[in-house]
């Protein structure tokens, strides 16, 4: 034995909060993206505005992105985990004469 033990119900609710920041990056992202498009004066303001928040904004997406992309792969782990040993507890039964 390895000495590791795996938790799905812990796993889906670190998933969770993974989920919970995913959505967190892409509101952020979504609220910065395009902010400089309204009537902020002369033409060259929105423009400096627009070249200092995309950057972030684009970050904010791809962080977004990764979380999201995180919880879905941490999700995936816990359904594996509870069907190995689902698999292994029917392997035991049959072992021992059960159905």
């Amino acid at each position: 034995m390895s000495g590791y033990r795996a938790e799905p119900e812990r796993l889906r609710a670190l998933a969770r909060q993974f989920e919970d920041v995913a959505e967190d990056l892409g509101d952020a992202a979504r609220l910065t993206d395009g902010v400089a498009a309204g009537d902020l004066g002369p033409p060259g303001i929105a423009a400096a505005l627009d070249g200092l928040i995309r950057p972030w904004s684009g970050s904010l997406a791809a962080a977004h992105a990764e979380f999201a992309g995180a919880a879905a792969g941490i999700l995936t782990a816990a359904k594996s985990y509870e069907d190995t040993d689902d698999d292994a507890v029917r392997a035991l039964r049959r072992a021992d004469g059960g159905p």
